[in-house]
């Protein structure tokens, strides 16, 4: 190798042993899982968290068909199918079980409201709004017209956030007709809290433990105070709903997690357990619990963790990032490559993956492979609208 190019590979080589301990996936790992959970507190989409249905309490929008047998051949037909007969028979359904916000005395109304109510659920928000806005035209301070318009424009703002001002505007004057009702109140934090607003929304919901504590709103706080580090009171919220709804492994893992990063392992250790007691194949409290066995030195239990973890889902890429990792520290470097390959299979742009790949090459004495992977990491995946430097 000549003088200049030796150079460059000491530099680049140095770069990669310096860099090493900056990577920590624990904290991202953490809050991908939290926010993650945002859009879902309500578990009003089944088929998004069906992993964690025990933990839900009944949804407003959410559902069932009762003509339908569960195992039936054919399977179950959505009872959103766009079916005019099945939006009726639901929204009559909707009315029975008397799910309607805000009723009014008005059965025909509450027939209408119940039919855009089942429009929502069924993801057609602009639908739901049109009909909505022509029930307003009627009666300006239709409470339940305005809620529902609310929550349209809140599913809407998934999407595209300019629909979060419209929601949180009825909201408000939901709030404002209705200040003693903590659904709105629950809503109107689903909304602040993806804009970042998490005092605002931390805030609602404290208004809503007031109106009417439940198990589902204690979590949903703590874990808004988890993201805002504020681990002691989040941990508190989260052993409140374990308090009123014992079988949530979600809320179990989520104050192991506040010990965790509270540095109190073993305590962790032994939440992540019970998590695993309420739900068997829970694959993120497997990952958490291998976590914290690594965190105390305990190599043998953090892998057995990490592989039960790729067991229930060998495509579990922060289970495979970690796993490598360990398997890294420890001086397994093929295995660990094979850990970092598989994970880059998955997810081409997994800059921890890429990075800790080109780190094993290196340890092994495979420069040339490391400083290409590294390179990598520095081309992979542009910021959008612009090209990588060629430098």
């Amino acid at each position: 190798m000549a003088p200049s190019s030796r150079a460059v590979a000491v530099v680049a080589l140095s770069l990669l042993y310096l860099s090493v301990e900056t990577i920590s996936t624990e904290y991202f790992s953490t809050l991908t899982l939290f926010n993650n959970e945002l859009p879902k507190q309500g578990c009003s989409s089944v088929s998004e968290w069906e992993d964690y249905a025990a933990d839900c309490e009944p949804s407003l929008l959410q559902f069932e068909d009762p003509d339908c047998e569960e195992g039936s051949n054919p399977p179950c037909e959505s009872v959103f199918s766009l079916n005019a007969e099945k939006i009726l028979n639901q929204a009559k359904l909707f009315i029975e079980q008397k799910k309607i916000p805000f009723p009014v005395d008005n059965h025909n109304t509450n027939e209408e409201l119940a039919i855009c109510y089942v429009l929502i659920g069924n993801g057609l928000y602009d639908e739901a709004i049109k009909h909505f806005s022509l029930l307003l035209q009627s009666d300006p301070e239709l409470v339940s017209a305005i809620y529902g318009r609310g929550i349209a424009y809140g599913k809407k703002s998934l999407q595209d956030i300019k629909n979060a001002d419209l929601a949180l505007y009825e909201l408000n004057r939901v709030i404002a007709l209705e200040p003693n009702w903590p659904e709105v109140y629950e809503q109107r934090a689903e909304i602040l809290s993806p804009l970042g607003r998490i005092s605002e929304a931390l805030s609602d919901l404290t208004k809503a433990i007031q109106l009417q504590p439940s198990a589902r709103l204690y979590r949903h706080r703590g874990t808004l105070l988890f993201i805002s580090e504020d681990y002691v009171a989040a941990m508190e919220d989260f052993q409140r709903s374990l308090e009123l709804k014992k079988n949530q492994p979600i809320a179990m893992l989520y104050k192991g997690l506040t010990f965790f990063h509270r540095g109190m392992l073993k305590e962790a250790i032994e939440t992540f357990k019970e998590a695993l007691k309420l739900k068997s194949d829970f694959i993120d409290a497997y990952k958490s619990l291998g976590q914290a066995y690594r965190e105390l030195g305990d190599f043998e239990s953090a892998m057995e963790s990490f592989l039960k973890a790729l067991m229930l889902n060998q495509n579990h890429i922060q289970s495979l990032q970690l796993r490598g990792m360990m398997l890294y520290h420890h001086g397994s470097l093929q295995e660990a490559i094979g850990n970092f390959k598989r994970c880059l299979q998955l997810e081409p742009y997994n800059e921890v993956c890429q990075y800790m790949k080109g780190l094993s090459h290196v340890a092994m004495g495979q420069f040339y492979e490391g400083i290409k992977a590294q390179t990598k990491v520095m081309l992979n995946d542009p910021l959008l609208g612009q090209k990588a430097s060629s430098e």
